[in-house]
């Protein structure tokens, strides 16, 4: 799928420093920088090794996310990891990475929502194998969203491949009753927002079906 999805996007779009070629990617002033997930190996609660990530910046930068992803993609079946996710979204093209490495992991995951985890947070938080959602998340799913500039055949195809695989993700989602069909036709036919709150969320996890 990382494949395909690649080869759509336009020519001009450098996709491992998330910017347009020719433009060199600068930071706003007094904004903190998007830092790499620090992993914490620990024992959890029945005593086995355990590797934790948080996940708490707006998701911009997908080589912030290399350690996290490499590690996803390496780890046997008797390795866990958690990911506690606590964030506003960001780049849904950086949320598919982080989102396929896990569909394709051999590793327990973990997800926990705490806070605010919305947009790619949200989708990134719905595909592990092991959901939790903290009394005081706020679990927020929409359309993807960009701000594109170049050529207007390269804006459409960059949308076009966008909208394609922003399906594909939430089909996992759907099949998990994580959301209704009525939730994701208010989302995808009237671009509505929706916010499921921790403990409506809660209710929903005690019957959700596998994923992968």
């Amino acid at each position: 799928m990382l494949e395909s999805f690649n080869e759509r996007l336009p020519r001009s779009f450098d996709f491992t420093s998330a910017s347009f070629a020719g433009q060199e990617r600068e930071e706003p002033r007094g904004q903190v920088l998007e830092e790499t997930p620090k992993a914490i190996v620990h024992k959890d609660e029945n005593g086995a090794n355990c590797t934790t990530y948080f996940i708490s910046h707006t998701l911009k930068n997908v080589m912030a996310y290399a350690q996290l992803c490499t590690h996803l993609y390496t780890a046997s079946a008797e390795e866990k990891i958690k990911l506690i996710i606590t964030t506003p979204g960001g780049d849904v093209r950086v949320g598919q990475i982080i989102a396929d490495a896990i569909k394709i992991t051999k590793a327990e995951v973990t997800t926990v929502a705490s806070g605010l985890c919305a947009s790619c947070g949200a989708i990134i938080w719905a595909l592990g194998d092991v959901l939790v959602a903290e009394d005081w998340a706020i679990i927020m799913f929409h359309m993807s969203m960009h701000d594109a500039s170049g050529k207007t055949l390269d804006i459409l195809n960059t949308a076009e491949c966008i909208v394609d695989s922003s399906a594909s993700l939430y089909a996992p989602i759907l099949k998990r009753n994580i959301l209704t069909e009525e939730e994701y036709s208010k989302m995808t036919n009237r671009k509505i927002n929706i916010y499921i709150t921790g403990k409506e969320m809660q209710r929903r996890l005690s019957s959700i079906s596998e994923v992968k």
